[in-house]
């Protein structure tokens, strides 16, 4: 990710992580407020039904990216380029992340069905379902949203905006921190939190925000049932 000087203000670096939450309560956390009046979340913000789950992943995330774009360029006015968003074949950057995603998320599935943890029955029954392939088409939409939503955010903004006051290292850790804290869980284990974190660092070695984020979309929806999240970043 290329360092790109910024023309407008640029907050304190130790100011960075308190308003990436700030952002994120503000958008995502209201959001799921209204989406839970509205019925379409229940209490342990679990999305009710079909249109609940896209709803849960597009508005609170759609809200997020629109703060996030304008503080960018309006703020600290500088450039979508700073933060990963380079228009340079994001489409097939995106695509072939995702396909590292699929690879990686098959490769845990094999080793955990390899060890026994896993029992094969019917294969692929919802291709049979017209239904079912629609309703996974969207949700795949709505992960494209969520997860690339994350990844500007934490990878994005929050990651090149630490680095340029105390350097990438930092930048790093300090984001990938913020990343975990935000997928609290309180029914996980230790293991699950350092998972989240390698994760994060994982990510943020990525040179690309699409490339990145196409990763997280294939990875998002295998991890969606087992971490959870009081924003709703999970």
């Amino acid at each position: 990710m290329r360092r790109i000087p910024a023309k407008g203000w640029q907050p304190w670096g130790i100011l960075v992580p308190f308003l990436g939450i700030a952002f994120v309560a503000l958008t995502v956390g209201s959001l799921q407020v209204l989406l839970e009046h509205m019925h379409q979340i229940d209490a342990q913000e679990n999305p009710v039904g079909l249109l609940g789950f896209v709803a849960f992943l597009v508005v609170p995330f759609v809200a997020l990216a629109a703060v996030i774009l304008a503080w960018v360029h309006f703020v600290e006015r500088r450039s979508f380029a700073s933060i990963g968003l380079t228009p340079d074949r994001p489409l097939l950057t995106l695509v072939r992340g995702h396909l590292a995603g699929d690879l990686m998320m098959a490769a845990i599935v094999a080793g955990i069905w390899i060890v026994g943890g896993l029992i094969a029955g019917a294969y692929v029954p919802a291709f049979a379902s017209l239904s079912s392939l629609a309703s996974i088409a969207l949700l795949l939409l709505g992960f494209v949203v969520q997860s690339g939503t994350e990844e500007l955010l934490f990878r994005g903004w929050m990651l090149s905006a630490i680095a340029a006051k105390f350097g990438t290292p930092a930048g790093i850790v300090v984001s990938s921190l913020v990343f975990t804290f935000l997928h609290f869980d309180s029914h996980a284990t230790v293991l699950f939190f350092v998972n989240v974190f390698l994760f994060a660092v994982l990510h943020a070695r990525g040179r690309s925000g699409p490339a990145t984020s196409g990763v997280s979309w294939a990875g998002t929806p295998a991890g969606t049932g087992c971490s959870g999240s009081a924003s709703g970043c999970a």
